[in-house]
């Protein structure tokens, strides 16, 4: 498809359109209020106490077993919003339509009809997700995803329409494609589902380059300048790294940036996944039966065995999926990490990083002498050390699992505001909520019971940010089905056209790099969800919901413009 060049004034009309919707927004969202969970300690209560340290220069705060659990980017997100006076939910719909405008940007050359770009980013600007609970009212990294991903897939798109256009576009790509892929890496512990993306994106644009001779008349040094600006977001990734880590180990003598996923921890948690016994009810990998197993043969393990059991009898009891796990004790999968790690903060050993990592590396390494003596049989694991064994026959489950995600996404159900009653931690913790946000939490009205409000209905009705946006969710879920639908044949479609006449090879480059992208979440979540805890929820699928639309429209967009090409080329044929 031919490429359209952009004027400067078309750049700065566009600019001031979004600009002046997103600001509608904001105004149209200045009476939502927050979900102050005061008591999620490794979750929202986390973030909140992790960004005041920040603010007054203590770094990530006191050190626990809770500490270096999570990406520290959020916290951060959270302090510079605090820092600057611009209140939580304004900030991250800023940042959100910020990635709206620069995928749309990025995309534009392959858009024939400018004028639908302006529908466009009020379909991407006014996407439910970004007006629904445990997305924008919990104060928890779920609220910037959306953004971070359209970062990432816009960025190496633009960086592919526009790699020949020289250092200064492609840097200018690569710098977003980069801000997108490290803010989401120190953000979350599951980002490794758009490293495929990133990895392929790289190859094809690279590919593309030599098979149009751009190489062909440009020095050796050049040709080094060009792939290290297309390999930036991986280069950036331990430059990033290397700080954190070093500023952990001076502050906690733990030298890390996370500790679910580099240590001694994640070995013990891959060591226990591994060894092979029969799991006694559903998503117990690690089941009772298991851990006295363990006992037996570790003595550091063993060492902490009252606090473990008796912390394992409380997520038992309040965490389980299925009461059997219930009855019998059983941690489930979603949840053993952190019993694992609150008996170990117990007995002490989170007094600084390398106490727990030492202590960790003990039980490791009394398990690995049990796998060489035969004393455990040992089974294949997971890439991730936080990822149950796989199950002989399930990869069909895993298939219509997939599907079940997809179908969850393009339904748009649940997508709607609440005015959710704040979890009261006893103290201040709501306090500092609101402190920390800009905004207000809905409180209780009595202490009896912090989980009625006497006129929360009415208030949501009376209000008329909660009541246009939760109307607009409506309309949303009419049309997302169709929608979505509409844009896999026109998919279909578009491939068909290229087989036969080689078109739209760009675009459906593109749709192809949504459509791997949300293969890889989804799988992730479905895995997730048959594996470890209910995972299909809009809370884990929040990167898929604009990535989804978008696959839709563009689609459509490509599909009519096609049609309107072969019509106009018709016409003047018949003249």
């Amino acid at each position: 498809m031919t490429r359209i060049k952009i004027s400067h004034s078309k750049d700065k009309q566009f600019l001031l359109f979004a600009i002046f919707f997103l600001i509608i927004k904001l105004i149209l969202m200045k009476d939502v209020t927050i979900y102050a969970i005061t008591t999620a300690f490794a979750d929202d209560q986390l973030m909140v106490h992790i960004a005041e340290k920040l603010l007054r220069l203590n770094w990530l705060g006191g050190y626990n077993h809770y500490t270096l659990a999570k990406g520290c980017f959020f916290p951060f997100f959270l302090a510079v919003g605090k820092f600057f006076h611009i209140d939580f939910i304004s900030c991250v719909q800023i940042f959100y339509a910020l990635s709206c405008y620069l995928f749309l940007r990025a995309i534009r050359p392959v858009i024939c009809f400018q004028w639908t770009i302006y529908p466009f980013y009020l379909l991407m600007l006014f996407n439910p997700i970004m007006a629904s609970s445990e997305v924008i009212q919990r104060v928890y990294r779920n609220s910037i995803t959306p953004a971070q991903v359209l970062l990432v897939f816009g960025g190496q798109f633009g960086f592919y329409l526009r790699y020949q256009y020289g250092k200064k576009f492609s840097m200018k790509w690569a710098i977003v494609t980069t801000c997108g892929f490290i803010s989401l890496w120190f953000s979350r512990e599951d980002t490794i589902w758009i490293v495929p993306f990133l990895i392929v994106s790289a190859v094809v644009i690279f590919l593309k380059a030599i098979i149009h001779g751009f190489f062909h008349n440009v020095t050796c040094k050049k040709r080094v300048q060009y792939i290290i600006i297309l390999l930036l977001p991986f280069l950036a990734l331990p430059v990033c790294r290397l700080p954190i880590t070093l500023i952990n180990g001076v502050v906690y003598n733990s030298w890390t940036d996370n500790e679910l996923t580099h240590g001694a921890f994640p070995k013990v948690m891959k060591a226990l996944y591994a060894i092979d016994m029969e799991e006694p009810t559903p998503y117990t990998s690690i089941s009772r039966e298991k851990i006295e197993k363990v006992y037996e043969i570790s003595p550091t393990l063993a060492s902490i065995q009252d606090s473990l059991d008796a912390v394992m009898d409380l997520y038992a009891a309040q965490s389980g999926r299925i009461e059997e796990n219930k009855k019998y004790g059983n941690v489930e999968n979603g949840w053993f990490f952190w019993a694992l790690r609150d008996a170990v903060q117990l007995e002490g050993y989170y007094k600084d990083g390398r106490t727990a990592d030492r202590f960790y590396q003990a039980i490791y390494n009394e398990i690995e002498i049990a796998f060489k003596n035969g004393k455990l049989r040992q089974q294949a694991t997971m890439p991730s050390a936080l990822m149950p064994p796989w199950q002989s026959g399930m990869l069909s489950s895993l298939l219509s699992t997939i599907a079940q995600a997809d179908a969850y996404v393009s339904s748009e159900n649940e997508l709607f505001l609440l005015d959710r009653i704040a979890v009261d931690d006893g103290s201040d913790g709501i306090a500092r909520f609101e402190w920390i946000t800009g905004r207000h939490a809905v409180r209780a009205v009595s202490s009896i019971d912090s989980y009625i409000y006497s006129d929360s209905s009415a208030y949501i009705d009376s209000n008329f940010s909660y009541s246009f946006f939760n109307s607009l969710a409506g309309i949303f879920r009419i049309i997302s089905m169709p929608l979505a639908l509409i844009g896999k044949i026109c998919s279909l479609i578009l491939l068909f056209l290229f087989f036969i006449k080689k078109q739209n090879a760009s675009i459906l480059l593109m749709l192809s790099g949504i459509a791997g992208g949300l293969l890889c979440l989804y799988a992730g979540v479905a895995y997730n969800e048959l594996r470890s805890c209910s995972s299909i929820a809009y809370m884990y699928l929040c990167g898929a919901y604009p990535l989804a639309q978008v696959f839709s429209v563009l689609a459509i967009i490509a599909v009519v413009q096609t049609l309107i090409a072969f019509k106009t080329i018709n016409l003047i044929k018949m003249e």
